[in-house]
Protein backbone atom coordinates (compact mmCIF):
# COMPACT_ATOMS: atom_id res chain seq x y z
CA UNK A 1 0.00 0.00 0.00
CA UNK A 2 1.69 3.30 -0.75
CA UNK A 3 2.42 5.47 2.12
CA UNK A 4 1.79 8.98 2.34
CA UNK A 5 4.55 11.43 2.81
CA UNK A 6 5.25 12.72 5.60
CA UNK A 7 4.22 16.15 6.16
CA UNK A 8 6.86 18.88 6.46
CA UNK A 9 8.67 20.05 9.53
CA UNK A 10 6.79 23.25 11.00
CA UNK A 11 8.26 26.61 10.11
CA UNK A 12 7.08 28.32 13.34
CA UNK A 13 7.26 26.50 16.76
CA UNK A 14 3.53 25.41 17.16
CA UNK A 15 1.44 26.51 19.87
CA UNK A 16 1.29 23.24 21.54
CA UNK A 17 5.02 23.54 22.18
CA UNK A 18 4.65 27.24 23.23
CA UNK A 19 2.16 26.41 25.78
CA UNK A 20 4.10 23.39 27.39
CA UNK A 21 7.17 25.48 27.82
CA UNK A 22 5.03 27.72 29.76
CA UNK A 23 3.19 25.05 31.83
CA UNK A 24 7.20 23.74 32.53
CA UNK A 25 8.10 27.12 33.40
CA UNK A 26 5.72 27.48 35.78
CA UNK A 27 5.80 24.40 37.45
CA UNK A 28 9.64 24.50 38.03
CA UNK A 29 8.46 26.77 41.27
CA UNK A 30 5.44 25.02 42.36
CA UNK A 31 5.37 21.63 44.82
CA UNK A 32 5.14 19.63 41.59
CA UNK A 33 8.19 20.35 40.28
CA UNK A 34 9.95 19.76 43.34
CA UNK A 35 12.70 17.11 42.81
CA UNK A 36 13.19 18.69 38.45
CA UNK A 37 14.28 21.97 40.97
CA UNK A 38 16.37 20.15 43.41
CA UNK A 39 18.02 18.21 40.87
CA UNK A 40 18.66 21.64 38.97
CA UNK A 41 20.27 23.83 41.74
CA UNK A 42 20.96 21.37 44.24
CA UNK A 43 22.55 18.16 42.05
CA UNK A 44 23.76 20.32 39.26
CA UNK A 45 24.12 23.29 41.19
CA UNK A 46 22.47 26.14 38.70
CA UNK A 47 21.50 29.08 39.82
CA UNK A 48 17.79 29.48 39.96
CA UNK A 49 17.60 33.47 38.97
CA UNK A 50 19.57 32.13 35.64
CA UNK A 51 17.32 29.15 35.05
CA UNK A 52 14.54 31.34 35.78
CA UNK A 53 15.51 33.98 32.93
CA UNK A 54 16.22 31.47 30.74
CA UNK A 55 12.69 29.99 31.26
CA UNK A 56 14.02 26.73 32.52
CA UNK A 57 10.86 24.40 33.43
CA UNK A 58 9.67 20.85 35.07
CA UNK A 59 7.73 18.30 33.34
CA UNK A 60 6.41 15.89 36.02
CA UNK A 61 5.37 13.50 33.51
CA UNK A 62 2.08 13.22 31.07
CA UNK A 63 -0.16 11.73 34.08
CA UNK A 64 0.13 15.16 35.14
CA UNK A 65 0.43 17.69 32.43
CA UNK A 66 -1.64 16.43 29.16
CA UNK A 67 0.29 17.06 26.12
CA UNK A 68 -0.68 16.38 22.31
CA UNK A 69 1.58 13.97 20.70
CA UNK A 70 4.95 15.06 19.14
CA UNK A 71 5.88 16.35 22.65
CA UNK A 72 8.25 14.50 25.41
CA UNK A 73 6.13 11.91 27.17
CA UNK A 74 8.78 9.68 29.14
CA UNK A 75 8.43 10.63 31.99
CA UNK A 76 9.61 13.39 34.81
CA UNK A 77 12.34 15.70 33.36
CA UNK A 78 14.10 19.50 33.34
CA UNK A 79 12.69 21.08 30.19
CA UNK A 80 15.22 23.52 28.80
CA UNK A 81 13.81 25.52 25.95
CA UNK A 82 15.63 27.40 23.10
CA UNK A 83 14.30 30.97 22.95
CA UNK A 84 14.39 34.10 20.18
CA UNK A 85 15.51 37.27 20.58
CA UNK A 86 12.21 38.13 22.29
CA UNK A 87 12.88 35.59 24.94
CA UNK A 88 9.83 33.48 23.27
CA UNK A 89 10.40 29.74 22.96
CA UNK A 90 10.65 28.38 19.49
CA UNK A 91 12.40 24.37 20.47
CA UNK A 92 12.81 22.52 23.49
CA UNK A 93 15.24 19.58 24.92
CA UNK A 94 13.57 17.49 27.65
CA UNK A 95 16.25 15.73 30.11
CA UNK A 96 14.50 12.95 31.94
CA UNK A 97 16.00 12.20 35.35
CA UNK A 98 15.35 8.53 35.01
CA UNK A 99 15.82 7.55 31.05
CA UNK A 100 13.49 4.89 30.21
CA UNK A 101 16.09 1.90 29.00
CA UNK A 102 14.58 2.07 25.60
CA UNK A 103 15.67 5.55 25.28
CA UNK A 104 18.27 8.44 26.07
CA UNK A 105 18.61 10.86 28.27
CA UNK A 106 17.36 13.55 26.51
CA UNK A 107 14.24 14.09 24.43
CA UNK A 108 13.15 16.40 20.98
CA UNK A 109 9.45 17.56 19.86
CA UNK A 110 9.11 16.29 16.94
CA UNK A 111 9.11 18.43 13.31
CA UNK A 112 5.31 19.36 13.48
CA UNK A 113 5.91 21.57 16.48
CA UNK A 114 9.39 23.06 15.36
CA UNK A 115 12.65 22.63 14.00
CA UNK A 116 15.88 22.94 15.76
CA UNK A 117 17.41 25.53 15.56
CA UNK A 118 20.82 24.24 16.53
CA UNK A 119 22.12 26.95 18.87
CA UNK A 120 20.53 29.18 21.58
CA UNK A 121 21.77 32.22 23.71
CA UNK A 122 21.91 31.74 27.39
CA UNK A 123 21.90 34.76 29.80
CA UNK A 124 23.21 35.50 33.07
CA UNK A 125 20.60 37.50 35.10
CA UNK A 126 21.27 40.06 34.99
CA UNK A 127 22.92 39.83 31.48
CA UNK A 128 26.61 40.17 32.17
CA UNK A 129 28.42 43.19 30.18
CA UNK A 130 31.56 42.84 28.01
CA UNK A 131 33.33 39.66 28.28
CA UNK A 132 34.10 36.59 25.94
CA UNK A 133 30.49 34.54 25.16
CA UNK A 134 30.87 30.40 26.13
CA UNK A 135 30.06 28.48 23.71
CA UNK A 136 29.29 24.93 24.40
CA UNK A 137 27.30 21.67 24.09
CA UNK A 138 24.18 21.62 24.87
CA UNK A 139 21.80 23.83 27.47
CA UNK A 140 22.99 22.42 30.73
CA UNK A 141 27.12 23.15 30.05
CA UNK A 142 25.71 26.92 29.01
CA UNK A 143 23.62 27.40 31.97
CA UNK A 144 26.23 26.84 33.70
CA UNK A 145 28.47 29.73 32.55
CA UNK A 146 25.57 31.79 33.09
CA UNK A 147 25.86 30.55 36.60
CA UNK A 148 29.30 31.39 36.43
CA UNK A 149 28.51 34.73 35.17
CA UNK A 150 29.19 34.87 31.57
CA UNK A 151 27.25 34.70 28.37
CA UNK A 152 26.74 31.59 26.46
CA UNK A 153 25.86 29.78 23.44
CA UNK A 154 24.62 26.45 24.11
CA UNK A 155 24.66 23.81 20.25
CA UNK A 156 21.84 21.96 20.37
CA UNK A 157 22.21 18.42 19.06
CA UNK A 158 24.67 15.69 18.43
CA UNK A 159 27.46 16.07 15.34
CA UNK A 160 29.88 18.50 14.25
CA UNK A 161 29.22 22.30 14.25
CA UNK A 162 28.05 23.70 10.33
CA UNK A 163 28.50 26.35 8.39
CA UNK A 164 25.38 27.79 9.65
CA UNK A 165 25.72 27.63 13.28
CA UNK A 166 29.32 29.39 12.73
CA UNK A 167 27.73 32.39 10.27
CA UNK A 168 25.57 33.13 13.47
CA UNK A 169 28.10 32.73 15.88
CA UNK A 170 30.39 34.95 13.83
CA UNK A 171 27.74 37.49 13.89
CA UNK A 172 28.21 38.06 18.02
CA UNK A 173 30.27 40.78 19.91
CA UNK A 174 33.15 40.24 22.15
CA UNK A 175 35.66 37.34 22.29
CA UNK A 176 34.51 33.61 21.93
CA UNK A 177 35.68 30.56 23.89
CA UNK A 178 34.62 27.19 22.81
CA UNK A 179 34.08 24.83 25.61
CA UNK A 180 33.20 21.37 24.22
CA UNK A 181 33.31 18.40 26.05
CA UNK A 182 36.12 17.26 27.44
CA UNK A 183 35.58 13.66 24.63
CA UNK A 184 37.18 12.95 21.01
CA UNK A 185 33.90 14.00 19.70
CA UNK A 186 34.01 17.05 21.41
CA UNK A 187 37.48 18.09 20.35
CA UNK A 188 36.57 17.26 17.08
CA UNK A 189 33.93 19.63 17.14
CA UNK A 190 35.69 22.59 18.77
CA UNK A 191 38.53 22.09 16.43
CA UNK A 192 35.72 22.02 13.16
CA UNK A 193 33.99 25.40 14.79
CA UNK A 194 37.34 27.10 15.02
CA UNK A 195 38.47 27.11 12.02
CA UNK A 196 34.89 27.68 10.58
CA UNK A 197 34.75 31.42 12.69
CA UNK A 198 38.43 31.85 11.65
CA UNK A 199 37.35 31.47 7.85
CA UNK A 200 34.69 34.11 8.79
CA UNK A 201 37.26 36.50 10.32
CA UNK A 202 37.05 35.77 13.58
CA UNK A 203 40.71 36.29 15.20
CA UNK A 204 39.44 36.57 18.88
CA UNK A 205 37.97 32.37 19.09
CA UNK A 206 39.95 30.49 21.84
CA UNK A 207 39.67 26.76 22.83
CA UNK A 208 39.41 25.46 26.62
CA UNK A 209 39.04 21.81 27.02
CA UNK A 210 37.03 21.00 31.05
CA UNK A 211 39.18 19.61 33.55
CA UNK A 212 36.24 17.05 33.65
CA UNK A 213 33.73 15.15 31.36
CA UNK A 214 32.07 19.14 30.40
CA UNK A 215 31.23 22.80 31.86
CA UNK A 216 28.46 21.36 33.91
CA UNK A 217 30.62 18.65 35.67
CA UNK A 218 33.22 20.81 36.60
CA UNK A 219 31.01 23.62 38.09
CA UNK A 220 29.51 20.46 40.46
Amino acid sequence: VPRRPPPPAAREPSAALRAYVEACERILWEPAGAAIRRWLVEKRCLDPEVLRHNRIGADPGPRLLPRPKGLPRHGPAAVFPALDEGRQAIYLQARYLDPPADRGKYDNPTGKHGRNPRLTAIERAPAAAGGPTIITEGIPDALAAATGGWQAVAILGAGVPDNRVAEVLARRPNPLVIAFDADEAGRLGASRLHDLLQERGRADVSIVEPPTADLNTWLV
